[in-house]
């Protein structure tokens, strides 16, 4: 549905480049007092059904913890513990009601990171300031992973998983309306301080992915819900918002409004329906919610300062995560000749690209329950399959080669975003015990500040070149050859130690021998 719908934006635009003698555009739409109104009630509506959709859950885990006979089916495990204990192993249904919540955050924190990016050409109408500046911007964004994760940890380690994303989500919602505000201040300097904000929200929530899939999915069905957690989510929320983006100065106001209202409606339901753990974890390890309280950072982070393996694979995701080559989507195809439209649909092309870590999830799921090491061995396929993908890319950056642009910069999105749920379930295996929402964290600011200097980097790269040729070639190539060196790292020093699904299995069989 997605791909059709794109087809036929570029089907219009081909239209309308084909025939000078179309009529003038309508006038844009312009929100009348009723449409903000009816945003607003919109919003209230979702959040009262939060609350008796929050009453019925707690009605049906009150109801399963009191089944005691279900301690001995097939389904759970006991093992020693107070007198008359019982620890039952096993996944509840509402752990999905607990990632659709966890999603719905990520998604209107991306779009609300994305939305300068998406109307570029607008905004630089508004605050009369450069495309370059927003680049700018973005990039300075992915620096703040840094000092967003020193600040997540802190958190995590007082207040839990849950209140910390409570307040990444707020903070989120306080910068939409400093930025929906700054809109019709026409204040740059304000829409710098929301965007600041909601840089340094960011990884308060997107941190804690690899923690929710340990506390509510078992050990042999976690990459899936990271690749909605880390990025598959966001993905979707890209393709669908990036096609719709305004492109009139007159329409700004209202869609930052609708993103500010949403992204308050979201911080309601999370808080309201998100619950830290469920009642009985989900496999033999030690919950994350514990292991957070109770494992030393400083312990942790001198683990993974001394393993060859962790840093192989943060230097891979830095390179998967591509951050950087979406936030140089638009000055990239500016300098070939194409302008916003054309850098939107190929954001958007990217972004559906990205959905394919949530096809791939399931299936390593799948397979891992048959070979613990499928996933590693689909991470270094995707890894290959990724050089291919931006050597394509570098070849076909050429006016008049939009269709060949636009399929490549899909591809890689489809192979870099498979690859990267993998890698942060293999950064939290071989990690064990840290905590996952640390070594989330750790992975995510790597990316983070990789993506401030790739940024950079590129503009220290960029070729003089007359306007219409490919500023970005040598910058494109270096881009080939850190690939390269990813895929024989992958291939010829990186070794799985899978610590996590070791001790997992273990106390499931010392439990099964237990009950024999």
């Amino acid at each position: 549905g997605g791909m059709v719908h794109v087809s036929s934006l570029l089907a219009a635009h081909a239209a309308n480049m084909a025939s000078s003698a179309a009529p003038p555009p309508t006038a844009p739409f312009v929100a009348a007092p009723e449409d903000y109104a009816k945003v607003v009630g919109a919003g209230v509506l979702c959040v009262l059904g939060a609350v008796g959709v929050r009453y019925a859950m707690n009605r049906h885990l009150e109801s399963e913890v009191a089944l005691k006979d279900k301690a001995a089916s097939r389904n759970y495990g006991s093992n020693a513990g107070e007198e008359g204990a019982s620890v039952r192993y096993r996944e509840y249904p509402e752990r999905w009601l607990m990632l659709g919540v966890y999603a719905l955050c990520i998604m209107t924190v991306t779009i609300l990171s994305g939305s300068l990016m998406s109307s570029q050409v607008p905004a630089t109408k508004l605050f009369s300031i450069k495309a370059y500046d927003i680049v700018t911007m973005m990039s300075v964004l992915t620096f703040l992973m840094l000092p967003g994760t020193i600040f997540s940890e802190l958190l995590f380690h007082r207040v839990g998983i849950k209140n910390t994303c409570v307040v990444g989500i707020s903070l989120s919602a306080a910068a939409a309306w400093a930025m929906w505000y700054a809109t019709y201040a026409k204040s740059w300097a304000l829409e710098v301080v929301g965007m600041v904000s909601a840089g340094l929200a960011g990884p308060l929530l997107g941190n804690a992915c690899t923690a929710l899939s340990s506390s509510w999915f078992s050990i042999d069905s976690r990459n899936f819900p990271t690749a909605v957690g880390s990025g598959g989510a966001g993905a979707v929320a890209s393709a669908l918002f990036n096609p719709y983006a305004v492109t009139f100065v007159q329409q700004l106001g209202f869609e930052f409004f609708i993103i500010a209202v949403v992204t308050t409606v979201v911080a309601f339901l999370y808080a309201i329906l998100y619950k830290e753990s469920p009642p009985t974890p989900p496999s033999a390890e030690e919950p994350s919610a514990e292991r957070t309280m109770r494992v030393s950072t400083t312990a942790s982070l001198k683990a993974m300062a001394t393993d060859i393996n962790v840093f192989i694979l943060l230097y891979c995701f830095a390179l998967d995560g591509y951050g950087f080559g979406l936030i140089l989507v638009t000055s990239i195809l500016t300098d070939i000749g194409y302008g916003q439209h054309e850098a939107n649909l190929v954001i958007a092309a990217a972004s559906i690209g990205s959905m394919s870590s949530m096809v791939f999830a399931p299936v390593a799921d799948r397979l891992k329950r048959r070979d613990e090491r499928w996933p590693t061995w689909l991470m270094q396929i995707c890894q290959a399959l990724s050089l291919l993908s931006t050597f394509a890319l570098s070849l076909v950056l050429k006016p008049g080669m939009f269709y060949l642009i636009l399929f490549f910069f899909f591809l890689i999105g489809v192979t870099t975003s498979a690859a990267a749920p993998f890698l942060l379930e293999l950064i939290a295996e071989i990690t064990y015990p840290a905590p996952e929402s640390l070594s989330a964290g750790v992975a995510l600011t790597v990316f983070g500040l990789a993506t401030f200097g790739f940024v950079q980097l590129s503009q220290v790269m960029k070729d003089d070149v007359p306007k219409g040729d490919n500023a970005y070639e040598s910058f494109f190539w270096l881009q080939n050859v850190l690939f390269l060196i990813s895929v024989l790292l992958l291939s010829f020093v990186f070794k799985a130690d899978l610590k996590r699904t070791e001790c997992a299995l273990s106390g499931e069989r010392e439990e099964e021998h237990d009950l024999l």
